[in-house]
């Protein structure tokens, strides 16, 4: 009997699966290793961001929002007077915190490639264009 948690030896990450699917064709797909950033061998990154890439990313995103967020607090109590507009684009500024931890830990750990990799993910059409169309149009009609 298999111990839990621990994979058969032909699920360990990195290793091909030579397993049959449900059409009885061969699956030799690879599994990924999602253990760790996608580092060459001696080139790793070294320093606190690099060694705890997750702890870092959440570290980064809540701190910048909650500094964003902060000057609305003392301008409702009325200890500090900055206009509502300063306090929206602040807001809006918090709101994009994850978005820049996710840059920031991207260009620690996997630099220069891994920042063109996330960008082309990001602007990558995954559906065809009449859903970008609807989405759109069904955005404006609420």
């Amino acid at each position: 009997m298999r111990k839990p948690g621990v994979l058969p030896k032909c699920y360990a990450p990195g290793r091909k699966q030579h397993s049959a699917n449900r059409c009885g064709k061969a699956n030799t797909e690879r599994v990924p290793n999602l253990t760790t950033a996608t580092a060459e061998p001696g080139s790793a990154p070294e320093g606190l961001l690099a060694r705890h890439p997750l702890v870092s990313y959440f570290l980064i995103a809540f701190v910048f929002s909650w500094l964003m967020f902060l000057p609305g607090l003392p301008t409702y109590c009325g200890v500090l007077s900055l206009g509502p507009q300063v306090i929206r684009l602040s807001a809006i500024a918090g709101l994009l915190g994850p978005l820049l931890s996710g840059f920031i830990m991207t260009a620690v750990t996997e630099r220069r490639p891994g920042i063109g990799q996330l960008l082309r993910r990001i602007v990558r059409w995954r559906v065809g264009l009449r859903w970008y169309l609807f989405a759109l149009v069904a955005s404006q009609l609420s």
